[in-house]
């Protein structure tokens, strides 16, 4: 008696821990230009992932990124580089995703911040909203 016992891995997790000090460079190209996002963390920082790969609702599915990150220190590649720098950034995005091709769709975003400084100027209005 032959069985088809096949395995379906249902969805991807990933959980990154830093151990020590750490650099996330986050890169956005668009028209050849290439933009950054430069952050500094601590020890202690950590995020989850967790992307379904199977899709057993009608109402679609829900990507969901979560963490803390201990002394973040962010900069852009703008002229005027000081983005954000906090104590400790604690976050979770709900990316709810439908069914169905170019339907609606919700990020939701919640972050909880500690003796944060941010220096938001117009520029970084424009930085965002075209990468």
């Amino acid at each position: 008696m032959e069985m088809n016992c096949r395995r379906i891995a249902k969805k991807f997790d990933i959980r990154l821990n830093t151990l020590n000090d750490a650099t996330i460079d986050i890169l956005f190209s668009k028209q050849k230009e290439t933009r950054a996002i430069h952050m500094n963390i601590s020890q202690g920082s950590f995020f989850d992932m967790s992307i379904p790969w199977v899709v057993e609702s009608d109402d679609g599915y829900t990507s969901r990124l979560n963490g803390t990150l201990m002394n973040p220190e962010a900069t852009t590649s703008l002229a005027y580089r000081d983005f954000i720098q906090c104590e400790t950034l604690e976050f979770q995005l709900d990316m709810v995703y439908p069914k169905f091709w170019n339907d609606y769709q919700e990020w939701v975003f919640t972050y909880t911040v500690s003796k944060a400084t941010v220096n938001f100027i117009f520029a970084h209005k424009w930085f965002f909203q075209v990468c």
